[in-house]
């Protein structure tokens, strides 16, 4: 199995670390994504995958062959960037072509791959004119046509879908997908919308500041994060958050219920739950005055102010401003962590 496999690689530009020490492997025909906000490495710790870049301490295998010092063009990697930089010049159909011939690609091979991509992107009709006449989506179509037909060992996307409207980022979502499980080609997406990763990655691996927080599959990530900073940056609407104190060794009190656990908690932790895991009653312990609702997909999320505390979640019928509504928590989805070092505290 051609593995990548990223050995504790770091880069420090002017003694700033940008990238701190990371290891992880990436299985042949995933799909592995790494987010992280703004400033946190992604775009760097890319460049450094495919050459671009160089390190400043590590290794990078890839098929158990060191590749850490191989150019650019010697590491069958492809890149898509942000902006597709197709060359203004040439047809998209030249764009799509553009150094296969080099390759050993006959015009009989290149013929059936044009219109394989092509029709798999939707871009069949757009082939002969000029990228200066196409639309933001069309032209990120053809960028990456243009990675796939190359059929590399290992795709690298860029924030495909940062330019692009929402409507056509689920479009392309869907042909990325459709892609890859037609071709099975190891792909790493960078992406500050961790939904898009939880969307289309087998793994995701969780960034900030240049340090590697968390690495797991989506689901874990989501329904089990091991850190605080993951917990608040994986899932939209955001974790209802809270810094308590215990009442007694082993209990505390949150948004007017009492949660008993079975190890003792430190003096203070932070409280974590998902607004999926508060359920509206009609009567209960908990209630809240609503302050805001918003449509969210096919249901409402309300907010709604219990004492100082505000706590969001999901409503299948619309709720009123300033009224009364009553919820209760699952008290087995609530997540613990500890104050100072934000790793999950195990309460089972």
């Amino acid at each position: 199995m051609k593995e990548l496999r990223v050995d504790n690689i770091s880069k420090i530009y002017d003694k700033a670390e940008i990238i701190g020490n990371i290891s992880f492997c990436v299985p042949e025909g995933s799909v592995f994504a790494i987010v992280g906000p703004s400033g946190s490495g992604k775009t760097t710790l890319l460049r450094l995958l495919c050459g671009l870049d160089h390190l400043s301490s590590g290794a990078i295998y890839y098929d158990d062959k060191d590749i850490t010092s191989l150019p650019p063009k010697d590491r069958k990697f492809t890149m898509v960037f942000q902006d597709a930089a197709l060359f203004p010049h040439l047809t998209v159909v030249d764009n799509i072509t553009y150094g296969l011939k080099p390759l050993g690609y006959t015009d009989q091979l290149i013929d059936k791959k044009v219109k394989e991509y092509s029709e798999l992107l939707s871009i069949q009709n757009l082939l002969e004119r000029y990228p200066s006449s196409l639309s933001a989506g069309e032209k990120q179509r053809v960028g990456i046509a243009r990675a796939f037909i190359r059929e590399p060992e290992l795709i690298l996307l860029d924030e495909p879908f940062s330019n692009l409207d929402v409507l056509l980022k689920e479009e392309l979502k869907k042909d990325l997908i459709a892609i890859h499980k037609k071709s099975k080609q190891t792909m790493i997406i960078v992406t500050h919308d961790q939904n898009e990763a939880l969307n289309l990655a087998d793994e995701i691996m969780v960034l900030n500041k240049g340090k590697l927080v968390e690495l797991n599959s989506p689901q874990e990530l989501y329904e089990n994060p091991q850190n605080l900073f993951t917990a608040q940056f994986i899932g939209v609407p955001q974790m209802n958050l809270y810094l308590m104190k215990r009442t007694s060794p082993t209990s505390f009190s949150l948004l007017g219920e009492e949660f008993e656990v079975k190890k003792d908690l430190p003096e203070s932790f932070y409280v974590g739950i998902r607004p999926e895991d508060i359920k509206v009653v009609k009567n209960g312990t908990s209630c809240g005055r609503i302050v805001d609702v918003r449509q969210f997909n096919d249901r409402y999320l309300i907010d709604a102010i219990y004492e100082e505390e505000m706590v969001s979640f999901y409503s299948e019928t619309i709720g009123e401003l300033n009224t009364e509504v009553y919820y209760h928590i699952n008290k087995d989805k609530i997540h613990i962590f500890d104050v100072k070092t934000y790793k999950k505290i195990p309460i089972t």
